[in-house]
């Protein structure tokens, strides 16, 4: 058998080892594992940018399913350093400790990906931090 003609040497297509890879990113989330944010806001923007609507469907899934895994998590009242955000950016911050990506988040929240980057960069330099990984490092302390 030529390993072409059947489908045990057959690759899977790149949105699919992308998903697979945030669905491991979301389950690190509900164990309370240490994740690197930004590694994950790229993997959804790879699959925003160049998956057909299936995996985006997917990806908003699993997004909702890490918001649902870290949501009950964070609490924002426990770092004073968070008083500093308007309720919009909390609500922002929570959704890119997650692993939005800023697309994602912005049609979440139905405003302009350029409304979540002011927002995310308000954010961050509010905060005195350099990245999302950071951002998420923050919100996740228990």
């Amino acid at each position: 058998m030529h390993p072409h003609d059947g489908n045990e040497h057959a690759r899977p297509e790149p949105e699919v080892v992308l998903l697979a890879v945030y669905a491991l990113g979301v389950d690190a989330l509900y164990r309370g594992d240490g994740i690197d944010t930004d590694q994950m806001s790229h993997i959804a923007n790879e699959i925003q940018a160049s998956a057909g609507s299936a995996a985006k469907d997917l990806l908003i899934a699993w997004q909702e399913r890490a918001r649902d895994a870290v949501g009950a998590d964070i609490v924002l009242a426990s770092a004073p350093c968070l008083d500093k955000l308007t309720r919009r950016e909390q609500e922002i911050a929570q959704l890119v400790a997650t692993g939005m990506s800023n697309p994602v988040i912005a049609e979440r929240l139905v405003v302009s990906r350029r409304t979540v980057e002011h927002h995310v960069a308000s954010i961050l330099r509010k905060l005195e931090i350099s990245s999302r990984h950071e951002l998420a490092a923050l919100l996740a302390v228990r």
